[in-house]
This record gives C-alpha cells, sequence and structure tokens, in this order.
C-alpha cells in the first residue's frame, strides 16, 4: 500500500520541478595574448523560476571583459530564455578557465543555484620564425589632414579676433557717454526766492478749484524754507510748534507773528482734518506770508569805494 502510494506521489513530484538550463560557449578556444573572443551564456527556465542574472566584474579570472552586451529576453517553446554576449581578452600565456557563472532562481520558497560550465581556453605568443631576415623599419607614414583636424585651431583663433575686435571698439570706437556740465545757477536771496514761489501758488489757483490740503502744504512749504535759509533754523524737519517757538527771537511785529502762529494751526487743520477755510481765510494767509518775508528780508547795503588815485 505504501508503494502504491509513493509510486503516485513521484509523477506529481517530477512535474513539480522547474526547468532551469545554463548553456556558455567561445567561438574559439585557442587564441593569442591580447587578442579578443567572443564569450556568451544562454539560460532557458520557466517563467516560474523568477531567474536572477548575474552582476559581473570586469574580469573573469585572467581574462577581462572588453564589451558587454544588453541581457536579450526572448520566450520560446514554451520557455523563458535570456542571454549575454562578452568580448574577453588576456594578456597572459598559457592555458586558463573561464569561470563557472552562478544562476539563482526560486524554487517554492526557497532558493535555487545553477551554474554554467567552465570553458578552458588557450593563450599563446604568435608564431616567429627566427630563422627569417629582419626587416628595417618602415618609413613615416604621411597622413592626410582635413579641415576637421584644424577646428579647434581655427575657433581658437577666430575667438581671439572677435576678443581683439571688441577691445578695439571699446577703447576707440564707441560712443563714449558725453559729460554733462551742470549751469551754475547762483541762488536767489531767500526772501526773492520766496516772493517768486508765493506768486507761483498764487497763480496755480489751488484752492480755488478744490485743492485745499495741497495749498497749504505748498504755502507752509515756502514759509518753512524762507526761515530755514533766512535765519538758519531746521524748519523744514520743525513741527508747527515748534516753528512757532522758533519764531519769538525773530524781530517782526506781534501782529504778524499771530497771524503766522494761526495760519499753521489753519494748515494743520486742512491737511490733517480735512477743514476747509473760508474764502477770505486763503487769501489772508498767502498775504500774511507774503508780509512775513517782505518785513523780515535781509537788507543789502552797497558801499562804494573810491578808487584812491
Amino acid at each position: 500500500m505504501l508503494h502504491m502510494l509513493l509510486l503516485l506521489l513521484l509523477p506529481l513530484s517530477v512535474a513539480s520541478a522547474l526547468s532551469v538550463n545554463v548553456v556558455s560557449s567561445v567561438d574559439k578556444q585557442e587564441m593569442l595574448i591580447g587578442e579578443q573572443i567572443n564569450y556568451r551564456v544562454e539560460v532557458s527556465y520557466d517563467g516560474e523560476a523568477e531567474l536572477r542574472w548575474p552582476m559581473l566584474a570586469d574580469t573573469l579570472n585572467e581574462f577581462e571583459i572588453v564589451e558587454r552586451s544588453e541581457v536579450d529576453s526572448s520566450f520560446v517553446d514554451g520557455l523563458y530564455k535570456k542571454a549575454q554576449s562578452f568580448k574577453v581578452t588576456c594578456f597572459d600565456s598559457g592555458q586558463f578557465a573561464i569561470p563557472r557563472l552562478p544562476f539563482y532562481y526560486k524554487d517554492g520558497k526557497s532558493t535555487k543555484k545553477r551554474r554554467s560550465d567552465a570553458i578552458l581556453v588557450k593563450v599563446g605568443y604568435p608564431e616567429v620564425n627566427m630563422q627569417a631576415d629582419i626587416k628595417p623599419i618602415k618609413d613615416i607614414m604621411k597622413v592626410e589632414l582635413s579641415w576637421m583636424d584644424y577646428w579647434k585651431w581655427i575657433m581658437g583663433s577666430l575667438l581671439a579676433l572677435a576678443l581683439l575686435g571688441f577691445l578695439i571698439w571699446y577703447a576707440f570706437i564707441r560712443k563714449k557717454p558725453e559729460e554733462v556740465v551742470e549751469e551754475y545757477v547762483p541762488l536767489l536771496p531767500p526772501h526773492e526766492h520766496a516772493l517768486q514761489r508765493l506768486k507761483k501758488l498764487e497763480e496755480a489757483k489751488l484752492w480755488q478749484s478744490g485743492k485745499v490740503k495741497e495749498y497749504y502744504s505748498e504755502l507752509t512749504d515756502i514759509l518753512r524754507e524762507y526761515m530755514e535759509r533766512r535765519f538758519e533754523i531746521p524748519a523744514l524737519e520743525y513741527t508747527s510748534d515748534e516753528i512757532v517757538t522758533a519764531m519769538k527771537p525773530i524781530n517782526v511785529k506781534a501782529t504778524v507773528k499771530e497771524r503766522l502762529v494761526g495760519l499753521l494751526r489753519m494748515a494743520d487743520l486742512a491737511k490733517f482734518a480735512k477743514a476747509v477755510p473760508s474764502v477770505d481765510a486763503n487769501e489772508q494767509s498767502l498775504k500774511d506770508v507774503k508780509k512775513f518775508v517782505t518785513h523780515t528780508r535781509q537788507k543789502v547795503v552797497a558801499v562804494e569805494k573810491e578808487e584812491q588815485l
């Protein structure tokens, strides 16, 4: 009964074995030192084998791999096939073996291995006829050159000429920017400059066109600039309160000062609180600044010197 059971299980175990076959070959088994021969490995296997192709170094024992192809895959007669070709060479004489290469694959849950066959190759020296006369050294062969042999020199010469041309243009030919000589314009005296600006402001009619804020900004700017130039105080940087304090030592009628203080307060309201002064206030503000400039202008006394003979 036990023998019958074993006989029944035997075909199943044989059927379950995976087919993996490795074949290696060379195109010739005798070579000269430094000569190249072709070495090829082919593996045929079932798809369920999950074959793992080996990663080879640059040498196979005494043989050096000069060139290798990609792994070629195909499917023939129900089997998968993979193959790879190598060009190998050897620089020692003797008889050497191209080693067996391991190929791992899955058989169920276990990993198994197949190896290629080792191949003996005889490596020898070329035959030399010792009785033959020594041949003379051959003359130097003249090699015909084409323009492609000179392309580096041509490109280098063109680049050098381009650089030289650029340097000549930059140094002598290019149009140099003309030097702008600013004409010296002597500054007007502070009061004349301020009166000119007041005249332009009056002609601009800013507040008449609804630009009250711009009108008072320009008016107070004229006043600040005049005070800075005339009395050497940093009025352009001062606040309105600081300007009021700075005006105290200025020798001018108290009523003029009071009207300017009122002007500065009203200008702040127009600029920051969007207040709208009356028409009379707008006209009077410009007159007050003009009066302050006129009353505090610096008087110039011309002194004529008699020429002594």
